[in-house]
Parts: C-alpha cells; structure tokens; sequence
C-alpha cells in the first residue's frame, strides 16, 4: 500500500550517503572505557562574578532592563559537574576542569542522587549543569565540612566522581541543577525551567526571592530584602553547605540579550556580603585528589 513516505523511502535506498542519522547517546561500555578521559564543554563553564557589597549588587542591577525580575538562591558549594542528554539519554558527565574541558565521569555519575538515566520528552540534545554537594554534611570542631564519613567534602565528592569503582556506601551525594539548555524546547522563565528539571528527577535550588523587580534602586529596598533572607536561611532547620547567594534574571529573554563575557554571565552574580550568607567552612584536606 503506498502512503506518503513511500517515495522518500526509494530515495533513501537509492542515496543513503545522504541519510542524516539522529544521535544515539554512548553505550555504557564506551561511557566505561571513558572514565577519566578529557572530554570537551559544549561552552565554557564560567564562574559567577562575584559582587561583596551592595553597591557592587546595585551596580549589576543597572545593567539589566527595569522590566526585567531576578530569583535569589544559595550558591551551594561542592563539585561543578556537566551533563549532557541525547535524545533523553544520560550521554555525558564531565567535570568542570579549566573550564573548556573536564574529565568524564558518566559512568560513576549514575550513583549519584538526582541524575537520572534517562528523561522524557527532552528531544536532541540536553545540556544540565549545576553542582554535586552531599546530603549528610557536618561541620567539625575546626571547622571543616564533613560528610558522614569524615572527609572533607570536595575530597569526598571528587574521590567519588574519579574513583574507578565507586563504593556502593558513597549514596549520599546530590545533584542541584542550576541550568539548562536545549535548542528544542523553549520556556520564557526560569521557573519554567526548574518545573521540567524538578519533573524529571532533578534537584533544583531554593528560591529565597522570586521574580524581584530589578528597576527599583531605592535606598533601603534591598537592604531590606537581604535581611528577609538572611532570617529564613537562619530559621532552616537545615541547609547544604554554600558560600553566599546568586542573583540570576528571571526571563530567558533577558539572560539572551545579556549574554556572556569571556569570564563570566552577564545575566547571573555571586553575591558574598558577610558571613551571614555563608555556613561554607574552611576546606582542608590531608590528600591530593582532583577537583576539576
């Protein structure tokens, strides 16, 4: 019975040099093999510029449209990891590394809470970032952070994610996803965003201020905000470690029209005022063991 695939089906048979094949995600023996080897961003992983006093906060304000609203969260402190979906299928996890290339570490990112296999509906290709942390973390007499285990926690995150068989005990470590990208879909607001991420599995941060209106400079205004939010992180019955707080715009719309420069968002800071936005302890560790 004809129908009206049947003639580009001759043609294929007759040119099948010119078929486009979809991507397929690696097979789990090529991700094994991998372990370790530098694998390339699809763009740079850039840090936040960091602001540490509010006219530095009111200065990055300026530079964003009045029409424009920022989100606040923690900055969580841990290990910046990449990944990266085709066709809905874990493909790759790499390491942050220099920032253009890390080391894959797809294989061990499977143990690790809140990265699924696979994801639905997120067709083509899906790049995820954010930041492994741990789930049981404590502060020690000297103030290191401390997992369960008594290692340091970027020892004990970064341990895990390069070991060559990671221990089945190491379960409690998180993925918080903070961005993501795919040409395919498209939403107008962060939040939109975190629902398709939190949907599939993902962990995403606590929003402390949501949808804020960047246009309004009045003395006291955010003075104000900042102490709201220094309460309710003080009245958390429990928080990860994390160093201060981000401020990203809202829209998708205005984070592409402020884009990147080669060192940092245009669209998102880290602000650090104080120790009051901080339970992030000194960082100390008796070995040598890689962070990129």
């Amino acid at each position: 019975i004809m129908n009206q695939y049947t003639p580009m089906a001759g043609v294929e048979k007759k040119y099948p040099e010119q078929i486009i094949k979809k991507p397929v995600a690696r097979s789990i023996k090529d991700q094994v093999l991998s372990l370790h080897n530098p694998a390339k961003h699809d763009y740079p992983m850039l840090r936040l510029n960091h602001k540490h006093d509010l006219s530095g906060l009111i200065s990055w304000l300026k530079t964003i449209q009045t029409s424009a609203t920022v989100n606040i969260h923690v900055k969580n402190c841990g290990v910046a990891l990449e990944l990266i979906y085709i066709e809905g299928k874990l493909h790759k996890a790499i390491t942050k590394g220099d920032g253009l290339s890390g080391r894959d570490v797809t294989v061990n990112a499977y143990c690790i809470k809140s990265i699924p296999e696979s994801i639905k509906n997120a067709p083509g290709r899906t790049c995820i970032r954010g930041v492994v942390s741990s789930e049981t973390i404590r502060v020690n007499s000297n103030g290191v952070a401390t997992t369960m285990h008594g290692l340091d926690l970027k020892a004990h995150v970064s341990t895990n994610l390069i070991k060559q068989n990671p221990d089945e005990e190491y379960n409690d470590l998180v993925f918080v996803a903070h961005t993501v990208t795919n040409p395919n879909l498209t939403h107008s607001t962060w939040a939109d965003w975190s629902t398709f991420l939190r949907s599939r599995g993902f962990t995403t941060p606590k929003c402390y201020g949501c949808n804020l209106k960047a246009g309004i400079y009045e003395p006291g205004h955010w003075e104000d905000i900042l102490d709201h939010i220094k309460e309710r992180i003080l009245n958390s019955a429990y928080l990860p470690p994390f160093d201060g707080l981000v401020f990203s715009v809202a829209e998708m719309e205005h984070r592409y029209e402020l884009g990147y420069t080669s060192r940092f968002p245009e669209w998102a800071i880290a602000f650090t005022p104080d120790k009051g936005f901080t339970n992030a302890p000194t960082e100390t560790t008796s070995r040598t063991v890689s962070t990129d």
